[in-house]
């Protein structure tokens, strides 16, 4: 039992062999495998020891797109991204 929706269901899944490995965290960590007790908007994904993620979010953004989702990158830093999609 998850809850966690199809649609974030499929956004881990089709993300799931990105590397580095990355780490869900958050409200979908909680949500989706720990505790379970409410659902969440969004899904917090870390990716440990990298300085920059540009390279992984333009593959997170390919993989995604690949799959049918409609993406935009919203802010980006050197270390963080907040990504939109549908």
């Amino acid at each position: 039992m998850t809850q966690l929706s199809e649609l974030q269901a499929r956004v881990l899944i089709t993300l799931a062999d990105i590397e580095p490995p990355w780490t869900l965290t958050g409200g979908g960590a909680l949500a989706g495998f720990h505790t379970k007790h409410r659902a969440t908007r969004d899904l917090d994904l870390f990716w440990h020891g990298q300085h920059s993620i540009a390279e992984v979010r333009r593959e997170v953004i390919a993989k995604l797109r690949a799959e049918g989702f409609d993406v935009t990158a919203l802010r980006t830093l050197d270390t963080f991204s907040v990504l939109h999609g549908w």
